[in-house]
C-alpha cells in the first residue's frame, strides 16, 4: 500500500491556528471592529502607530450561539447515576424550576434568589495583529474623487510589437520576414551539396582523363571505373535532395509578436497643511496632530505610490519633515494664504498633470482679517483648480462663543465645489476618528460638512 508523509509549511502565527482564527475574524467581525472603534473613539489614536499586537475586548454577548435544549414539559427519557432513594422503573417528579433540578435563575426549586456561590465570565479578550488592526480602521476608506487605479501598487499595460514569434494567427503573418527566413533556409541546405556537386564533377573529369591514358593497368581501370560510378550517383542523389528544398516550410513563417508594457504610474500627492500659529494652543495642536496621525497611516498602509508633503504655518509656510511636523514646537502669527502658496508653488515645481493632487487642511480656524478674503481667492482660483478633494478640518472645543474668522469663507468654497471641498469640526478627541471617516469615506462625500 502506498504511504506518504504531508508536510505544511504554512507560515502559522506561533502557538495559534490560522485557519481557526482567520474564521473567528469572519464570524466575530462585526464584534471585532466595533470594539476597535471603540478604542480609537476613546482617544487610543496613538494605537495606530505602534507595530505591537492590539489587545481588543469582545463581548460575551456578540459570542452567544445558538444551542438547542430540552424545552418545558413532555416525556424525557434519561440515565441518571445510582442512587439509593430510587429504584428502575420509578417515576423522578419534575422539578419546579426547569431542567436539573435547578430554576431558571440558578437556584434550587426555582427560587428566585442568585447563587451565592458560582463562577461568571469576564468579556473576550483577543489579539489582533497590526495589520489586521489598520485593516479594520480603514476598511470602509478611501482618497475621493475617483482615485487612479495605480495608487494601489497596480499597473497599467499597453500592447506593444515586440519580435516576432514562429506561431500566431495568419492576420499577423509577415511575408517579407518570412520570404527572408525560406530564402536563408534554402541556401543553408543547398549551398553545400552544390559545393559538394562542383568537386565531385571535377574529380570525374580528372578520372575520365586518367582513363584514356594508355599506361593504366588493367586492375587500376577498374577502380577508376567503380569509382566514376560511385561518383555519378553521389551527384544524383545530391541533386535529388537539393530539388527535394521546398520552397517555403512551416519553420520559416514568422508572426508579428505583440507583448504587454507598463505603462508609467500616475501617482498622487497629499499635501497635510497644519496651522501652528500662536492661536493653536497645546490642545489643537495635539487634536490636529492625532487626526495627521490617522492620515498618514491611512495612506500608508491603503495605497503604496501616495507621496506626502508636509507643510506647518503660522504667518509664514515650510515645508518641513514627518519629524518636524509632529514634533516641532514652532509658533506666531496666523497668515492661513503662506501654506497655500507654498503648497502651489510645490504642485508648480514637482508635480505636473499627471498627479493626483489631495489636501488637507487642520487649523483653529482664526487668521488676520485682511488675509481672509486673499486665502478664499487663492482656493477659489488657484487651489481648487488644482486639486482632487480638500479636506478642511477646524479644531475648536465648546470654550468657543463666536464662529471662526475663516469658517463663513470655506462654507463658500465647499458651495462652489459640492464633493470636493469638505468641511469637519473636531470638538472632543473622540470626534477624530468620526470626523476621519465621513471626510474620507469610501464612495465619495456627498455633503459638505461633517
Amino acid at each position: 500500500m502506498l504511504s506518504f508523509d504531508i508536510i505544511d509549511r504554512r507560515q502559522n502565527p506561533k502557538g495559534k491556528n490560522l485557519p481557526n482564527r482567520e474564521r473567528f475574524i469572519r464570524r466575530q467581525r462585526a464584534a471585532i471592529r466595533e470594539a476597535v472603534r471603540e478604542n480609537i473613539r476613546e482617544g487610543k489614536i496613538g494605537d495606530v502607530a505602534t507595530g505591537e499586537d492590539k489587545k481588543v475586548r469582545i463581548s460575551k454577548k456578540s459570542m452567544h450561539e445558538p444551542q438547542f435544549r430540552h424545552g418545558h414539559g413532555g416525556v424525557i427519557e434519561r440515565i441518571f447515576t445510582g442512587n439509593k432513594e430510587y429504584m428502575p422503573g420509578d417515576r423522578i417528579p419534575r422539578s419546579a424550576g426547569g431542567l436539573g433540578g435547578l430554576g431558571s435563575q440558578g437556584s434550587p426549586e426555582g427560587s428566585p434568589e442568585g447563587s451565592p456561590e458560582g463562577d461568571g465570565q469576564d468579556d473576550f479578550i483577543f489579539n489582533l495583529s497590526q495589520r489586521e488592526y489598520l485593516d479594520i480602521i480603514f476598511e470602509d476608506c478611501e482618497l475621493p474623487d475617483m482615485v487612479k487605479r495605480m495608487l494601489l501598487g497596480e499597473q497599467e499595460y499597453r500592447w506593444q510589437r515586440a519580435g516576432f514569434s514562429v506561431e500566431g494567427p495568419p492576420n499577423k503573418l509577415d511575408p517579407v520576414r518570412t520570404l527572408r527566413h525560406a530564402q536563408t533556409r534554402r541556401y543553408a541546405f543547398r549551398k553545400p551539396k552544390e559545393r559538394r556537386i562542383r568537386e565531385l564533377e571535377e574529380e570525374n573529369e580528372q578520372l575520365l582523363t586518367l582513363m584514356t591514358s594508355a599506361t593504366l593497368s588493367d586492375e587500376e581501370r577498374n577502380r577508376t571505373e567503380a569509382r566514376l560510378a560511385q561518383i555519378l550517383k553521389e551527384i544524383e542523389d545530391l541533386k535529388r535532395k537539393i530539388k527535394a528544398v521546398p520552397f517555403l516550410d512551416k519553420i520559416d513563417t514568422r508572426y508579428r509578436y505583440h507583448d504587454k508594457f507598463p505603462e508609467p504610474n500616475r501617482r498622487a500627492v497629499m499635501f497635510p497643511l497644519m496651522d501652528v500659529s500662536g492661536s493653536m494652543t497645546e490642545w489643537h495642536k495635539e487634536m490636529a496632530k492625532r487626526f495627521f496621525m490617522l492620515l498618514y497611516r491611512f495612506l500608508t498602509v491603503k495605497y503604496q505610490q501616495v507621496e506626502i508633503i508636509f507643510i506647518r504655518h503660522s504667518d509664514k509656510a515650510q515645508e518641513v519633515s514627518e519629524e518636524e511636523f509632529f514634533r516641532s514646537r514652532e509658533t506666531g502669527g496666523t497668515v492661513m494664504s503662506s501654506a497655500l502658496k507654498l503648497m502651489h508653488q510645490i504642485v508648480g515645481e514637482r508635480y505636473g498633470s499627471g498627479w493626483n493632487i489631495y489636501a488637507s487642511h487642520a487649523s483653529d480656524g482664526d487668521n488676520f482679517d485682511e488675509d481672509a478674503p486673499e486665502t478664499h481667492n487663492l482656493l477659489l482660483n488657484t487651489i481648487m483648480p488644482l486639486v482632487q478633494y480638500y479636506a478642511y478640518v477646524e479644531v475648536r472645543n465648546d470654550t468657543y462663543s463666536r464662529t471662526s474668522v475663516m469658517w463663513p469663507w470655506f462654507e463658500k468654497i465647499a458651495a462652489k465645489f459640492p464633493g470636493r471641498f469638505a468641511m469637519g469640526k473636531v470638538k472632543d478627541v473622540k470626534d477624530i476618528y468620526p470626523v476621519f471617516r465621513e471626510l474620507f469615506k469610501k464612495g465619495g462625500k456627498e455633503a459638505a460638512y461633517v
